[in-house]
């Protein structure tokens, strides 16, 4: 059979996918396409302080927010916390890398202020948080939680390997 023939009837996109360009891309071909991020969208900014210092902070230096961007920022303020826990009890000078550990140790419900959904880092446990965007009208829409600033949140939601 020919490759160009085929016709392609399911698509998984996951946050790759949530950005300008594949929408440009994909045009009227990507109507109806979902789309599964593990955090909230940008979207969702205007609800959400924590995301919305982020894009304010992104577009400041020039450069276009994206969810792999999100994701290393939710990353620098779990670093912020901790260590912000670390000075509290250790004092200024007393920031280790072993007293940082210990602080993500004892991490069990972040959600760099709403962003992701409660993650156990002390247990290093994934969340099951989950949102489906769907293309309409070339935009990303929420599909499910239809709520901003929610996730789809549970063991439900993981699926175990063997």
């Amino acid at each position: 059979a020919d490759p160009g023939s085929t016709t392609v009837k399911v698509w998984y996109c996951d946050a790759s996918c949530d950005d300008p360009t594949f929408l440009a891309a994909g045009g009227t071909a990507v109507e109806g396409q979902l789309a599964d991020l593990g955090v909230n969208p940008l979207t969702d900014q205007r609800g959400i302080p924590a995301m919305s210092a982020f894009v304010r902070a992104m577009h400041h230096v020039g450069a276009t927010p994206s969810i792999p961007a999100l994701e290393s920022y939710s990353a620098t303020l779990l670093f912020e916390q901790t260590a912000r826990q670390v000075v509290q009890a250790s004092g200024t000078n007393g920031l280790t890398r072993v007293r940082l550990l210990g602080a993500l140790g004892t991490v069990h419900a972040f959600n760099a202020g709403g962003i992701l959904g409660a993650t156990d880092i002390a247990a290093r446990q994934p969340t099951g948080c989950y949102v489906l965007l769907t293309v309409k009208n070339g935009h990303f829409v929420r599909s499910f939680p239809t709520a901003p600033g929610q996730l789809d949140c549970g063991a439900q939601n993981l699926q175990m390997g063997s």
